[in-house]
């Protein structure tokens, strides 16, 4: 693989969005005792979008499409040969676990907490009618029409929230910051400010 650019967008909650522009460089090596020396295909990720956020683990979770359709092949025409050099695409190459040169890695301090009122926003950033909630100082928690409640754990270390009793009981937050928390992947609470 060849990064040609990484550009990053807006943090929310511990979760980064970026797009990506690079090259994905395949090399099939085929079956030389049949005179079969295998291709070479090259796909291009064109400003794809892919989002980068830590899990309960402290490991990175990467998401977005992975899987290059545009791809262009060409046999190879000798054992260990590639009919399209890796060396003649441009960008940087990717080495697993090594930051690209474009891509700055920065240790940013999570802020508190917020206890007061949150909305719920599900897929496409629309609000979750019934799911608002509000934290309460002294560890508890209740739905907006104070008629389920319970209590929450708050782990500040480790960046989490953890619901028992009423109707989130179970639950946990990941990515705990002053701007909100993640349920899911598909479900985030924001201060109601």
């Amino acid at each position: 693989m060849k990064i040609v650019q990484v550009t990053p967008g807006k943090t929310k909650s511990g979760t980064t969005s970026y797009k990506v522009t690079a090259f994905i460089h395949d090399v099939d090596n085929g079956y030389p005792p049949n005179s079969y020396f295998g291709q070479t295909c090259v796909g291009k990720m064109e400003a794809w979008p892919f989002t980068m956020h830590k899990d309960d683990f402290g490991e990175w979770v990467v998401q977005g499409a992975f899987t290059v359709t545009n791809n262009e092949c060409k046999t190879n025409t000798a054992e260990g040969s590639e009919s399209i050099s890796l060396d003649a695409l441009p960008g940087a190459v990717y080495v697993a676990g090594n930051a690209t040169p474009s891509v700055r890695s920065t240790t940013v301090k999570k802020p508190t907490l917020y206890v007061g009122e949150y909305a719920a926003y599900g897929t496409g950033g629309r609000i979750m009618a019934g799911m608002g909630m509000t934290l309460l100082p002294g560890n508890k928690y209740y739905d907006l029409d104070k008629g389920r409640g319970g209590t929450y754990s708050y782990n500040e270390q480790a960046g989490t929230i953890s619901f028992s009793g009423g109707f989130l009981t179970g639950q946990k937050g990941t990515n705990v910051g002053a701007d909100g928390f993640d349920i899911s992947e598909t479900v985030h609470y924001e201060p109601w400010r």
